[in-house]
């Protein structure tokens, strides 16, 4: 798993979501022109995948939107919830990816961090916040960017 392979992100993603949708409602739009092939550890995007459906859960979400599109040779997965949302009183949106950062007692804050450097790090690509209540959804929504 830790070897790159050559992977449909789009069918990957789609696929592995399906193993949580006892959990959590999975709704997938494609607005792509095409298949997602990348250059990838299977365990590392698993790892940006289980670090997300964790947030999402342990934030309230009972729902979850991904959206796939293309810019371009970027390939933009939006992962949207309908959980509590970033608190933008306390946190930016830079804040949010640091080391230690949680929004919850007993939390060790390592989950966005983990996102932000495997996506960066392992993955060539990276993590952006958009904002809490896009897409009609009200809680948090995240953009992974593979280049």
């Amino acid at each position: 798993l830790k070897n790159k392979v050559q992977v449909d992100v789009i069918e990957y993603v789609t696929e592995y979501l399906a193993n949580f949708r006892e959990s959590l409602k999975f709704d997938v739009e494609n607005t792509t022109s095409g298949p997602g092939w990348r250059m990838l550890s299977l365990l590392d995007i698993a790892i940006v995948l289980d670090n997300l459906i964790s947030n999402s859960k342990k934030n309230g979400a009972h729902r979850v939107l991904v959206r796939f599109t293309q810019e371009g040779k970027q390939l933009m997965v939006d992962f949207c919830d309908d959980g509590y949302g970033v608190d933008l009183d306390i946190y930016t949106p830079e804040t949010i990816f640091e080391e230690g950062v949680t929004n919850r007692r007993g939390g060790s804050g390592i989950g966005l961090h983990t996102i932000k450097f495997t996506m960066e790090e392992k993955l060539r690509g990276t993590i952006q916040f958009l904002g809490n209540g896009l897409y009609g959804i009200k809680g948090a929504a995240f953009r992974l960017i593979f280049n």
